[in-house]
């Protein structure tokens, strides 16, 4: 009776331990790209100014969640690998807030940006699992998430010359 109480008890931490150890999403392997996503955005607001993109795990799944404004209002959309919104969301425009439209061809494709932030060597052998394009103190900036179960990296890099601006470590 005692080794099938313990046998039971070791296959419960086991299962516990695994339920832990979650799988991370490489960002890299995102089927949709980031024109498809964008057409997506559109076609649910038209007329309305890109101001944010952003690829990240969403319920064990890589999503966009793209943001825009317009006069009135902001807006985001979270776009799923299948091409579908998930979530949208349309609310007043705050008056005191700065809004810098985001034009993608004046910036570094986000596949170069995460190509140059892999090259950090603070990111060796990590996985990258997120990334962002936005506006930070006025300069447009991509934000690359990196991890492993040990250790998270950030690395900002400039939107239109690729140049690294700061490394983050969380261990």
């Amino acid at each position: 009776m005692k080794k099938i109480l313990f046998g039971m008890l070791i296959i419960v931490v086991l299962g516990l331990t695994a339920c832990g150890k979650e799988e991370q999403l490489d960002v890299t392997n995102m089927s949709l790209s980031v024109e498809e996503a964008l057409e997506t955005f559109h076609s649910t607001y038209s007329n309305v100014k890109l101001s944010a993109i952003e690829v990240t795990e969403e319920r064990s799944k890589l999503v966009y969640e793209i943001d825009g404004f317009d006069d009135t209002k902001e807006y985001t959309v979270q776009v799923s690998e299948e091409n579908e919104v998930d979530h949208k969301k349309e609310e007043a425009r705050e008056n005191d807030e700065q809004y810098q439209e985001l034009v993608l061809t004046d910036y570094i494709t986000a596949e170069d940006a995460l190509s140059r932030a892999a090259q950090v060597s603070e990111t060796k052998d990590l996985i990258p699992t997120s990334w962002s394009l936005d506006t930070e103190n006025g300069t447009v900036v991509y934000s690359i998430n990196f991890e492993d179960a040990k250790k998270e990296v950030e690395v900002t890099l400039d939107a239109q010359t690729g140049e690294e601006l700061f490394v983050e470590l969380d261990d």
